[in-house]
């Protein structure tokens, strides 16, 4: 009777499965086990209790903002604006009455 070959491809074929049956089965198992939820308990330490300052209390100065000071400066110009357009309007007005003198 013939016995049946043993070629090394069918031998390497078989160890090839082997392995990969067991990285397979080694992948579900840590599969397995990252699901389970494995937490740390909480340190005790003691609470913080913040201590009294010994320092005086800070004294502020008063505050002078910019924005104030550049609102009094526009409004010494605003004024000044205004003066001048009235005093030419004045001069304007002035102006319009010597024509009508002279005109007629």
């Amino acid at each position: 009777m013939a016995e049946p070959f043993e070629l090394q491809s069918d031998i390497r074929g078989e160890e090839y499965r082997r392995k990969l049956q067991q990285q397979l089965d080694e992948e579900h198992r840590q599969e397995e086990e990252a699901r389970h939820f494995h937490g740390r308990p909480i340190p005790h330490v003691a609470p913080f209790h913040p201590k009294k300052s010994t320092k005086p209390m800070t004294q502020t100065d008063p505050v002078t903002l910019h924005s104030t000071e550049r609102a009094a400066v526009r409004h010494q110009f605003d004024e000044k604006i205004r003066q001048r357009e009235q005093e030419q309007s004045h001069l304007h007005q002035q102006w319009e009455q010597e024509q009508k003198v002279t005109n007629i």
